[in-house]
Order: C-alpha cells, then structure tokens, then sequence
C-alpha cells in the first residue's frame, strides 16, 4: 500500500510540520518536541507504525486484547492477573512499537486503570449498602420475592439488578 503524499502544513517546506517557534515539529516516531523541552513534548500517534500498514498496525495493537481473552477463557487465569500481564504488554507495545513516550505510557495506563476501576467500585459499593440497608429494615425479604415473581431465572433477575444500578 502507497502512502499518501504529504500535506502542507508549513509555509516553507511542504513535507514538514512547523512547530510554534517556526521550526519542524515531531520526529519519526510522532513525538512534538516543538514545546521546548522533552518532559512537555506532545506525542502525536502513528497510525501505521508496523511496515507503514494500517492492517498490520491494527493486528499488532490487538495484541493486548489476545494477551487478555486467551488467558482468561483458555488458560482459566484469575481476572486481575490477566489484566496486569495484558496492561504490561501494552505499556511494552506503546512505547517500543508506537514511540509513545515512557511517562505519558504510565500515564495513559494509570488513567485507564483507574478510570475502568471507578465503575466497578461505585456497582459494588451500592450493591453492598443496598442489601445492607434492606436487611436491616426487613425488605430484603419483600424484594426477594419481587424478583421471584418476574423470574425465576438468576441470569433475567441479575440483568435487571444490573439495569438498576445504571448498567
């Protein structure tokens, strides 16, 4: 597959971006290094980075997706060990493989870490003062049998305690 030429994004030189300063931003991994120094420097993804293909790209970055699913279903690993050997894979992939810069790779997975844990919390932090606040009252009973009479399925009663809580 041919890569497209390049745009003109500066005024001097149509292959090359220009940073804020007027000289050329980024190098050939993506990294802006326009801002001055190398902490602040934005980096800008390459989408083709494995042999300038898109397809071989999108095959390697589902790597981390293979290193998750195959341990969990195939292997029967517990759930958090996958996930952090998945989360190294992909640290390991951003930076040796998209050029992304060691700290914001920390970063990024620190946030998504964080961001995917916040959810799971909040579901099970309810779940738990909900039930606790029924037995105490007595209306534990009361919607036992409520979900009794929609269905007596725990997959249909699960789903609708699920919906319940947002999800």
């Amino acid at each position: 597959m041919r890569r497209p030429a390049p745009v003109a994004i500066g005024p001097h030189d149509p292959g090359v971006a220009l940073g804020l300063d007027g000289s050329a931003a980024g190098d050939h991994y993506g990294v802006d290094h326009s801002a001055g120094h190398p902490q602040n420097a934005m980096y800008k993804q390459v989408l083709e980075p494995v042999g300038h293909s898109l397809a071989w790209s999108s095959l390697v970055a589902a790597l981390p997706l293979v290193v998750l699913f195959v341990p969990l279903g195939v292997v029967r690993m517990r759930a958090w060990t996958a996930s952090l050997v998945a989360l190294a894979v992909a640290l390991v992939m951003a930076i040796a493989v998209y050029g992304m810069p060691v700290e914001q790779s920390l970063l990024a997975g620190s946030e998504g870490a964080a961001f995917g844990f916040f959810p799971i919390l909040w579901i099970g932090i309810n779940a738990i003062w909900v039930y606790t606040m029924t037995v105490q009252t007595g209306h534990f009973d009361v919607l036992r049998r409520s979900f009794g009479r929609v269905s007596d399925d725990q997959r249909i009663q699960a789903i609708i305690i699920a919906f319940s809580f947002g999800h």
